[in-house]
């Protein structure tokens, strides 16, 4: 509802890395019908959750802290999420600048699903311990506050989207070279600073250290 539905992209999964191949199709219109997450199990439903997470901390401060509060969502939140994407694709709508910030999180995401061929984690799960990665690295480069990483960490163990030990960067960097960000200057990886405020630093593989 929040995240695949808006923006248009197609793509499929290459045994190299996720949504290598793709193009650009937008639908004629997008239905959503909040009714039907009441049919979905507990583990899919707070799987959407992280889409929703990632969009309030990239872009609406105000969605963050409603996700903080309240495990169930309502047509607005649901409305605000999409709305951070709406935005950015407008803004982006090829994905070669703005429209990267939709991607925190999904660098090492991605690399988690790849290395579990796909099977241990659903995705929201996987870009869960990759957005906890993408904050542990902003808090390196001196962007990310120590307080933002431990409550995002607590939110996401609340909502079962992570669990303890967690997943350790130093066995994913491996699987993150053929990553799409992956651009001649170097990975194009989303930073967050505080709720609602992200930005793209260009780093080297070696700066996963």
């Amino acid at each position: 509802m929040v995240d695949s539905s808006i923006g248009g992209k197609v793509g499929i999964d290459l045994k190299q890395g996720k949504n290598l191949i793709g193009s650009f199709y937008n639908p004629q219109a997008v239905f959503i019908d909040p009714a039907l997450l009441d049919t979905l199990p507990h583990r899919d439903y707070v799987n959407g959750l992280a889409e929703m997470i990632k969009a309030g901390l990239i872009g609406d401060k105000h969605l963050y802290h409603a996700l903080l509060e309240n495990e169930k969502v309502t047509e607005n939140e649901i409305a605000q999420s999409i709305f951070v994407k709406r935005e950015l694709v407008l803004l982006d709508p090829y994905d070669k600048k703005e429209r990267m910030l939709l991607n925190f999180g999904h660098t090492f995401g991605h690399a988690i699903e790849k290395k579990h061929h796909y099977e241990d984690y659903l995705h929201g799960e996987a870009i869960s311990y990759g957005m906890l990665i993408a904050l542990e690295i902003g808090m390196t480069l001196g962007e990310t506050k120590e307080d933002l990483y431990k409550e995002v960490k607590e939110l996401l163990l609340k909502r079962g989207l992570v669990k303890e030990p967690l997943l350790r960067m130093e066995d994913y960097k491996d699987a993150i070279s053929n990553d799409k960000k992956m651009l001649s200057d170097g990975l194009h990886f989303v930073i967050v600073d505080k709720p609602g405020s992200a930005k793209i630093k260009v780093l080297r593989i070696e700066d996963f250290s």
